[in-house]
């Protein structure tokens, strides 16, 4: 692995962090809130605030395929570390995924 992949991977893992941060003070992990879910209107305003960062880190930094892929495992990777549920995170890193990294804004 060279200089330039451990800089890129700790790129993407910091962004990671950085967007789980976003959508976790929009709408907190069970965890944090006890044993209650969070709410699909919470969800649902947390994730359009994180597709907007996502896309806009995208486009910031020319992100192609690969790299798109790397950014959605960081973030799926850091949402489950976070302690949210993971058929939750399957679903928001799908949506982040089709929103933000792969379609193309008009």
């Amino acid at each position: 692995m060279g200089i330039r992949s451990i800089f890129l991977g700790s790129l993407y893992k910091d962004e990671a962090v950085r967007l789980v941060g976003g959508f976790a003070s929009v709408c907190p992990p069970p965890e944090r809130v006890g044993s209650k879910a969070p709410t699909d209107k919470m969800v649902a305003k947390a994730l359009d605030h994180l597709s907007q960062q996502a896309l806009d880190f995208s486009e910031e930094h020319r992100l192609g395929v690969i790299n798109r892929a790397r950014l959605a495992k960081a973030f799926q990777d850091e949402m489950l570390r976070t302690g949210y549920p993971a058929d939750l995170v399957s679903r928001i890193t799908s949506s982040l995924t089709f929103n933000a990294l792969i379609r193309k804004p008009r």
